[in-house]
């Protein structure tokens, strides 16, 4: 999925009430996780602006995390159009 345009500021706040870890997986099997040091200091600010320009998976190890993520970006998706 590519990340068109999302609050980032919302998406740290989801990421943050998410029991497990949130991965961020690029097509070129690249993976950071959402909540770890390294991505704080990179910013998810960052990160977003490379995923508008190829696709990334986001996944959670917690399934009721994934839910949230999914629903998430998918009302994310339904305000572009």
């Amino acid at each position: 999925m590519k990340l068109k345009s999302i609050d980032v500021d919302q998406f740290k706040q989801l990421v943050e009430s998410c029991s497990g870890p949130v991965s961020l997986t690029t097509a070129d099997g690249d993976q950071l996780i959402a909540s770890s040091n390294l991505t704080s200091r990179i910013g998810l600010d960052l990160v977003f602006t490379v995923a508008q320009q190829q696709d990334i998976t986001i996944t959670c190890a917690n399934k009721s995390d994934q839910e949230k993520i999914d629903q998430f970006l998918n009302q994310a998706s339904d305000q572009l159009t």
